[in-house]
C-alpha cells in the first residue's frame, strides 16, 4: 500500500504545483485510485484524516469521494408501451 500511496502523493503533488489548493480537480482515474486507498486503508483500521494527510488531500476530500461513490447509483429507466 506504501508504493500506491508514493504514486498519488508524487500525482496529487504534480496537480497542484502552480495552482491554490482550492483550484485543483482531481481527474476521475486519480479519484478512482483515492478512494481504492482510502477503502483499503480503512478496512485496516486507520482513519480517513490519517488516510488523507498521508495521501496529501484534506479529510473532506476523502469523505466526499467516498460518499459520492458509495451513494452514485444508475438511474432506473421505465419502458412502457408506445403511446402513439
Amino acid at each position: 500500500m506504501n508504493d500506491r500511496v508514493r504514486q498519488l502523493q508524487l500525482r496529487i503533488r504534480a496537480l497542484h504545483r502552480g495552482h491554490a489548493v482550492s483550484q485543483v480537480r482531481y481527474p476521475d482515474d486519480l479519484r478512482a485510485e483515492i478512494i481504492a486507498v482510502a477503502r483499503a486503508g480503512r478496512t485496516a483500521g486507520r482513519s480517513l484524516a490519517r488516510l488523507a494527510r498521508e495521501i496529501g488531500v484534506s479529510a473532506p476530500t476523502v469523505v466526499e469521494r467516498q460518499s459520492c461513490s458509495s451513494t452514485r447509483a444508475s438511474p432506473s429507466i421505465t419502458i412502457g408501451p408506445n403511446a402513439g
